[in-house]
C-alpha cells in the first residue's frame, strides 16, 4: 500500500504592494492598508487618495493568493489566506509585511507614526501583523469586521505594552458584521486593557469616504 505523504518546502516568491505619497521622502505618518477577499492592492488604494498629503505614505500590500473571481478567466482577486495550512500561510504573509516595512522604513533617520487599517478580510491580516509582526503600530483601524479569532494572550500583552490602539468602523447596514458584534468586541478589547473606539456611519460594507477623512484627522490630532 502506497503511503501518501503531505510535506512543505519553503520557496522565494514576489509579493506587489501599491504606495501612494512621495517615495523618496520619508512619511511622518505611514498607514499600511490591507484589501478585503477578492480585491486587488491598487484598485482598494483608490479608496485612499487624497491621505497621502501631510506628509503620508499609503501602502497597500497585496494577498499572496490570486485567482479568478468569476469562472478560469476574467476579472482576478487576491486573498490573504484559507483554512488550508492556516498556520503556514499566517506565518508566510508575518514575514512578508515584516520584509515590506523593513525594506520601506529600515533606512529613516525617524521611525514614522504606523497605522495600520485593515477591511473586512484585511482585519485579521492587521491585527495579526499588529501582534506578531515587527512594527510597533499606534493605531489599528479594523473596518468592516473583527480582530482576528486567535490573537493569544501573548498577542494582546504585547498589543497592550506597545500602545496600539484599536478603531473599529462599521456600516450601520453592513450586512456582514453588526454594530451589536462590534461593540461587544470592542468591550472584550477593553476588558484585556486596550484603549478602543468604535464608529459607525450609514452605509454598508464599503470604505466610506467622508468617515474615512474624520479618522484620518483623528490621527492628525494624537
Amino acid at each position: 500500500m502506497a503511503l501518501h505523504q503531505r510535506l512543505t518546502i519553503k520557496v522565494p516568491r514576489t509579493a506587489t504592494y501599491s504606495l501612494l505619497g512621495d517615495p523618496g521622502k520619508v512619511p511622518t505618518e505611514c498607514w499600511f492598508v490591507y484589501h478585503g477577499y477578492a480585491q486587488l492592492a491598487h484598485r482598494f488604494l483608490r479608496r485612499f487618495e487624497g491621505l497621502e498629503e501631510r506628509g503620508r505614505w499609503i501602502v497597500a500590500p497585496e494577498g499572496l493568493s490570486r485567482f479568478y473571481v468569476h469562472g478560469s478567466h476574467g476579472l482576478v482577486g487576491a486573498s490573504w489566506m484559507t483554512r488550508e495550512d492556516r498556520e503556514a500561510e499566517i506565518e508566510d504573509y508575518v514575514g512578508y509585511l515584516d520584509a515590506l516595512y523593513a525594506s520601506l522604513l529600515s533606512n529613516a533617520a525617524a521611525a514614522p507614526r504606523i497605522v495600520l487599517l485593515g477591511f473586512s478580510q484585511g482585519c485579521a491580516t492587521a491585527s495579526r501583523w499588529a501582534a506578531r509582526g515587527t512594527a510597533r503600530p499606534a493605531r489599528v483601524v479594523l473596518w468592516g469586521e473583527l480582530q482576528a479569532h486567535d490573537l493569544t494572550d501573548e498577542d494582546y500583552r504585547r498589543l497592550r505594552e506597545q500602545g496600539t490602539e484599536v478603531l473599529f468602523v462599521v456600516g450601520r447596514e453592513d450586512p456582514y458584521i453588526s454594530l451589536t458584534a462590534v461593540e461587544r468586541a470592542a468591550k472584550e478589547l477593553e476588558d484585556r486593557g486596550l484603549t478602543v473606539e468604535t464608529v459607525s456611519f450609514d452605509g454598508g460594507h464599503d470604505i466610506d469616504g467622508p468617515t474615512l477623512m474624520r479618522v484620518a484627522q483623528a490621527d492628525e490630532e494624537d
